[in-house]
């Protein structure tokens, strides 16, 4: 077979220096060719390698991770049910799982110790100002982040901050004007409802 013709798919691309000396160096019967000691290392600008970073999962999503990839489910009845009630809402992506919110935003699933962090860094971020705990959650929804206790993680570090506490006690709707703020508003019934979903601090 013509070599050319067997690779005529291939395009020309970029080669190592150290590949280019050792490809233009004489070949000699008997001969062993010397190995440039630059040969022994590699440069990382000569190969690209795709990099993923895969994290532990969270062990409060573990048994839905193992049902979506394996099918596994515990064995008590009730429990396994809602498991599966639940798995319709995540998905598994490059070894890490993913929560759909309402408006199919895609959440990354992570510890509530992680999601603490979170919320005392947005906290701190306020410059003076003592967001409500639903608007913090929100915040970190809208971050793409997801873990179930966020709501009750918010809540405790709100009520043990004296400036949000005095910040509620003076405006005690602030918090829910913050979260419908970045919803459409209705003023049907339910428009509250509609707006708390949106924001990813209620579920269905």
């Amino acid at each position: 077979m013509d070599i050319d013709e067997g690779n005529s798919g291939l395009k020309p691309g970029k080669i190592p220096g150290t590949a280019r000396k050792l490809g233009a160096a004489p070949v000699s019967s008997g001969t062993a060719t010397p190995i440039p000691e630059e040969a022994m290392l590699v440069d990382s600008m000569d190969i690209d390698v795709p990099v993923f970073v895969v994290r532990e999962t969270p062990s409060w999503v573990k048994p839905i991770k193992e049902f979506l990839i394996n099918g596994t489910l515990p064995v008590d009845e009730t429990e396994s049910r809602r498991i599966q009630r639940r798995a319709k809402a995540y998905t598994f992506i490059n070894g890490e799982v993913y929560k759909r919110s309402v408006t199919g935003v895609l959440q990354r699933c992570v510890e509530p110790e992680e999601g603490k962090e979170m919320l005392k860094e947005i906290h701190q971020g306020e410059c003076g100002h003592h967001a409500s705990s639903r608007a913090l959650v929100a915040k970190v929804f809208r971050h793409r982040f997801y873990w179930p206790t966020a709501l009750d993680n918010a809540e405790d570090l709100v009520r043990k901050c004296n400036g949000c506490q005095r910040d509620a006690a003076a405006n005690p709707i602030s918090g829910i004007l913050e979260i419908s703020s970045d919803a459409e508003r209705d003023s049907s019934p339910g428009g509250l409802f509609t707006a708390m979903v949106a924001s990813g601090v209620m579920s269905e």
